[in-house]
């Protein structure tokens, strides 16, 4: 389903006036109510969880002696645990609070040699990047996963964060924006709304649920992962 598509069907829903056009026809109030409604619909599914076509990860390499970073364009945040160092094999630790990173920059701490890796996302110079501590002094591989402000996108598969055609699709399921944006549509033209809002509200907590699958739950006492140990150790020539 398209933007355009989609608002045909809620229209034939209500029903009201089927428009041919959506974005961009601003002589027809219909279609404006209808784009509106899309697009709040869209905004407000993108926060409701991390969905994993919103998942994205992003890998770049560090720079000896540059201590900020670009973030990607679509950036929203960093889903979390998702950092490391795969030069070193290493998780890198953060996000640091502002109280932190002056510690590690102003203190006595500034001076300590330390292999592991911190982060902060911090404004520098009006624009959001990622900072490391300590700065490195070599070519690095670092890797996380972050969700994307791209929640629909281009018939060229470029993804954004609200409607720009008709022509465009969801990156969140279509059905799901149908569903948000009928109710909401409703309740702008003054009329009864409840019954659609309780589906599409009932339909989205179904998807949450399952989106990307759930594990096991494990009764007995958790079993943190292990990176190094018995399993894993040769009994000689450990570090050769």
């Amino acid at each position: 389903m398209t933007l355009l598509t989609i608002c045909q069907e809620v229209a034939r829903d209500i029903p009201i006036e089927v428009p041919n056009q959506v974005f961009g026809n601003d002589s027809d109030e219909t279609a404006k109510l209808l784009y509106s409604s899309a697009n709040r619909a869209g905004k407000w599914l993108s926060t409701r969880t991390n969905w994993v076509d919103m998942v994205k990860e992003y890998t770049f390499s560090t720079v000896a002696s540059q201590e900020d970073y670009d973030l990607p364009p679509d950036f929203k945040f960093i889903v979390n645990d998702t950092l490391w160092d795969r030069s070193n094999y290493e998780s890198i630790r953060g996000p640091l609070n502002p109280q932190e990173w002056q510690r590690y920059q102003s203190s006595v701490l500034a001076d300590t040699i330390t292999t592991w890796k911190r982060y902060r996302i911090r404004d520098v110079s009006g624009t959001k990047k990622f900072s490391i501590h300590p700065v490195p002094d070599a070519v690095e591989n670092l890797v996380f996963e972050y969700l994307s402000t791209s929640w629909c996108e281009s018939a060229a598969s470029v993804g954004q964060n609200a409607w720009l055609a008709d022509s465009d699709t969801g990156v969140i399921d279509e059905e799901l924006i149908y569903l948000e944006t009928r109710w909401r549509v409703l309740n702008r033209l003054g009329l009864s709304y409840a019954e659609e809002k309780q589906e599409a509200r009932t339909q989205i907590d179904i998807a949450v649920s399952r989106e990307g699958g759930a594990k096991k739950l494990n009764l007995s006492s958790s079993r943190n992962i292990r990176l190094l140990g018995p399993e894993n150790v040769p009994d000689t020539g450990f570090g050769a």
